[in-house]
């Protein structure tokens, strides 16, 4: 049993999650009571666009552990992704209430409230992730985006130029922040920051549509 979850976990980390599936189905046949063999069939099930299936040993994984507390986390995660925002919410609560400290499952909860257009509650977790992973550039990134929607311009900024000391080959970071700039006015900013995106990933149309919006308003505030 344990032999085929390794090999499975092989699998998955080489990306073969059609592989991994397959071994952990061996592996839970020879230990019907593995919660971990379950829970990773799962997550290999999610990266195939499976979140039904996904779901059934997320709920297999907690009633054979039901304090598993990343059991809960990707359930909520595949909730989101089907549209049982409730269903999400109720696990990522009770993610949280398992482990307090973890990043990843207040970041994501976070991402639930956004896209709700709950921006408040979207940044007390954004800030909480932060506050737990203080290298958790996606979870500046996304912040950045939340404190845009709230006008508060600086701190998006902020949040953009940290996600991108951080992770200095992310594209969309100075898109955003470049947008940002252009709302301050700073069109000489956002150019030097859409010239970067281009950069790195010369296929992005918004970046060329957008630097041209900055070199228009550049010309016309002069």
């Amino acid at each position: 049993s344990e032999s085929f979850f390794y090999i499975g976990n092989m699998k998955y980390e080489q990306k073969d999650y059609e592989g991994a599936i397959q071994t952990y189905n061996k592996s839970i046949e020879k230990s019907p009571k593995y919660a971990e063999a379950f829970y990773n069939r799962g997550l290999a099930k999610s990266r195939i666009g499976k979140y039904k299936e996904a779901i059934q040993d997320y709920n297999k994984a907690i009633e054979l552990e039901p304090k598993h507390a990343s059991a809960y986390c990707e359930r909520g995660i595949a909730k989101n992704i089907l549209t049982d925002y409730e269903g999400a919410i109720l696990d990522y609560a009770k993610s949280i209430e398992l482990d307090p400290n973890s990043a990843i499952t207040f970041f994501n909860r976070g991402i639930l409230f956004a896209n709700q257009k709950y921006a408040e509650k979207a940044l007390t977790d954004y800030n909480k992730a932060i506050e737990l992973d203080s290298n958790f550039f996606q979870a500046y990134y996304n912040r950045g985006i939340t404190k845009n929607y709230l006008t508060d311009y600086q701190g998006s900024i902020r949040d953009y130029s940290k996600c991108i000391s951080l992770n200095p080959k992310l594209t969309n970071a100075y898109i955003n922040r470049g947008s940002v700039k252009i709302t301050l006015k700073d069109f000489n900013g956002a150019i030097l920051d859409y010239n970067k995106s281009i950069e790195l990933d010369s296929k992005v149309d918004t970046a060329y549509y957008n630097r041209g919006v900055a070199k228009f308003n550049l010309e016309a505030y002069e």
